[in-house]
């Protein structure tokens, strides 16, 4: 068992007239979880599913990041209901959410078949 911490701090001083300075620190345990890179190749027409609802449990964390050179498109699919939500991740964006892990196999498909590189991580 690990306690896994993520940390996001936003800090800036000349944007408005008063600084702005927030810091979102958010601990949990993890009995299971890692981070890998994948070189995406799927195209629009078929997404490649990266992770799969069935193997993860409900109230895992997701943790997404586009370290390639190209945009990438993120589709969380239910199977059998049909329903399909997207993001959009550009080079270096990233996304940090919890997932029911009910339904939704999460899949991807880059904007150019080289150059796609997703970084991702599933922590239960």
């Amino acid at each position: 068992m690990a306690t896994v911490t993520f940390k996001c701090t936003t800090t800036t001083s000349d944007l408005t007239s008063d600084s702005i300075s927030s810091t979102i620190e958010n601990s949990f345990t993890a009995t299971q979880g890692g981070i890998q890179r994948e070189n995406i190749t799927a195209l629009v027409g078929s997404p490649a599913t990266v992770i799969a609802h069935a193997d993860h449990a409900a109230g895992s964390m997701v943790y997404l990041k586009n370290a390639g050179a190209l945009n990438l498109f993120i589709k969380f699919e239910a199977t059998g209901a049909g329903s399909v939500y997207d993001m959009y991740l550009t080079p270096n964006d990233w996304a940090l959410f919890p997932w029911a892990a009910d339904t939704s196999d999460i899949r991807v498909y880059a904007s150019g078949d080289t150059g796609c590189l997703l970084e991702y991580g599933v922590f239960e």
